[in-house]
């Protein structure tokens, strides 16, 4: 027979973790802003050069954060590496961002500000492919079907 000081204690111990987590603020903010810097190397084309030192600066700021999302596939034949591939997804959760300062030398470098956004991450994951949708199906003969309704 268990001890009503024990069963009383475990209650009191249940109401205070309850009411802990009641108060607690777990909700993250879904809108941050962040600034971030881009490079590319310098070619002879100036748009192409800040284009890509945006588009590495957009990356930059979308990896402090929300991260980057990596997968990986190896292909293996006779124990030896065919083929190594590495996928990194980062893009699509910035709202809006605005150019802070460029320097143009032997790299073209760039700040933005980014308003990086952290409520549609599900969404566009899943839209990507990166997130599964798991489906569990469970197959059964007729016969099996009716031998098991027989006995309840």
């Amino acid at each position: 027979m268990i001890p009503y000081r024990l069963i009383g204690f475990s209650i009191v111990l249940l109401l205070c973790y309850s009411i802990n987590t009641l108060y607690a603020d777990v909700s993250a903010p879904e809108v941050q802003t962040v600034t971030a810097w881009g490079e590319s190397a310098a070619t002879n084309d100036p748009a192409l050069d800040k284009r890509l030192a945006i588009t590495h600066a957009r990356r930059t700021a979308l990896e402090q954060v929300v991260g980057s999302y990596v997968t990986s596939s190896t292909l293996v034949r006779n124990f030896q590496v065919v083929e190594d591939r590495i996928y990194s997804k980062a893009t699509g959760f910035i709202n809006s961002y605005k150019i802070l300062q460029e320097n143009r030398g032997e790299t073209q470098r760039t700040q933005i500000e980014a308003l990086v956004s952290l409520a549609p991450v599900a969404e566009i994951l899943r839209a990507s492919g990166l997130l599964r949708k798991w489906r569990v199906g469970i197959l059964m003969a007729p016969e099996q079907l009716d031998s098991t309704l027989r006995f309840y």
